[in-house]
């Protein structure tokens, strides 16, 4: 490994952003079954009674900015 007996430094990384799920009007018993990423879009899937949902999340602000819908 490059760098062997050396300490690794830590990734520069943004500061993190608060996300509100209750704010996302899922049901309460929805639970997160997959997540993608492509560029500062964040496509969360839940699964609950009602069906499947996908909300989609600007990373850089945490806003839901789409949401598909999938009744059962």
């Amino acid at each position: 490994i490059n760098g062997l007996g050396t300490t690794p430094k830590p990734i520069a990384s943004a500061a993190a952003v608060p996300v509100d799920l209750a704010a996302t009007g899922l049901p309460a018993d929805a639970r997160l079954i997959s997540s993608a990423l492509d560029g500062d879009r964040l496509a969360l899937t839940y699964e609950s009674a009602a069906g499947s949902e996908v909300v989609i999340v600007d990373v850089k602000s945490a806003v839901v900015v789409g949401r598909l819908i999938l009744k059962r």
